[in-house]
């Protein structure tokens, strides 16, 4: 591979991995926001229950 190539391919490598660490980091912020809005939804129910049993 001749020196242009080269860096072609290593500038695209390093985008690609700067993409995947973003793609991770907004699944990891997902996840987050996921159980806390999960742990909400099992409050209100749980509230929701008592309520109706009252």
């Amino acid at each position: 591979m001749n020196a242009y190539v080269k860096q072609i391919v290593k500038a695209r490598l390093e985008f690609l991995e700067m993409e995947e660490r973003e793609i991770e980091d907004n699944i990891i912020m997902v996840n987050d926001i996921l159980r806390e809005q999960e742990e909400k939804l099992k409050k209100i129910r749980e509230e929701k229950a008592a309520l109706q049993n009252s």
